[in-house]
């Protein structure tokens, strides 16, 4: 037998993030070094709501998220000169530390109460270290038309992996 339900239900919240970080650009011959150390805050709220739609609907406590994180790392690329265009291959290596993030929501059956059994659910943040390898191309014709072109993986704690790629066109007019 399956119990099948809609419920529905609006949460608001608010998230603030800052981000301060250092960089130079080193050149090495052809070669430009980019090092960099950055520090990221993140702040998220969510308000309290409540489902509809059934005797079975949850009441969710308001609940706040902060995570910080530290990062290090290497960009390094190189210009290569076309007849009308600029080639520039790179490649990114970055470690970052990440500090908090966890979260707490409770929650209760809406027409039960508040002051009914409670239920909490609590989850880890992203890993707590992580290091990311990214490969790019750029090509920038001298017509304002930039293309990047990106891969990026990421491994770290708690068996955490991502893989992701990335594809801008910039048309300048």
């Amino acid at each position: 037998m399956t119990d099948s339900l809609h419920l529905s239900g609006n949460r608001d919240g608010h998230v603030t993030f800052g981000s301060l970080g250092l960089s130079s650009i080193i050149q090495v011959q052809r070669v430009s070094l980019q090092p960099y150390i950055r520090t990221d805050v993140t702040s998220t709220r969510l308000d309290k709501y409540s489902e509809t739609g059934s005797t079975n609907a949850l009441t969710y406590d308001d609940s706040k998220i902060t995570s910080k994180a530290v990062l290090t790392g290497l960009n390094a690329f190189y210009d290569i000169k076309l007849a009308s265009a600029t080639l520039t291959p790179s490649i990114k290596i970055q470690y970052s530390r990440n500090f908090g993030g966890d979260i707490t929501q409770n929650m209760y059956v809406s027409n039960l109460g508040a002051s009914s059994q409670n239920y909490n659910l609590a989850t880890n943040a992203n890993p707590n270290d992580f290091g990311s390898l990214g490969l790019g191309l750029r090509y920038k014709a001298q017509k304002n038309i930039i293309v990047d072109l990106a891969f990026a993986t990421s491994s770290g704690s708690n068996s955490y992996h991502t893989n992701n790629f990335r594809l801008d066109v910039n048309l300048g007019f």
